[in-house]
């Protein structure tokens, strides 16, 4: 198998003929951009005229449930469990360990020349 080489240009390729440079507008330049705060500033913040109510509204109470501030509030049928811990709580009493004297070793006659310090 070998390859032929052929005396004229391949079919495929497009015949150039020489001609005028058709001028293209440059593309404009990408707009600069700014870092955006995210929750933006006071003095941007329109504020709402508000009037206070003349009355205000009356609730009736007595077809809520009393919900003491202690416990949470639940929706009905929901309920809850008190679990009592797996371990007990671990206090340490005793105070942190004496310091321990380190002793001159010959550890260093075992460290190759390249590793020494």
């Amino acid at each position: 198998m070998g390859y032929t080489v052929l005396p004229n240009p391949p079919v495929n390729k497009p015949i150039t003929i020489n001609q005028e440079p058709i001028e293209i507008p440059p593309q404009p330049l990408p707009t600069q951009e700014r870092p955006v705060e995210a929750f933006g500033k006071p003095e941007e913040f329109i504020p709402v005229a508000t009037t206070a109510p003349e009355q205000e509204p009356l609730v009736p109470v007595s077809d809520r449930p009393v919900v003491e501030p202690i416990l949470p509030q639940l929706s009905p049928g929901v309920s809850t469990v008190k679990m009592e811990a797996a371990y007990p709580e671990v206090v340490e009493r005793s105070s942190p360990p004496a310091p321990v004297e380190i002793l001159p070793s010959n550890a260093g006659q075992g460290i190759a020349p390249t590793q020494s310090a």
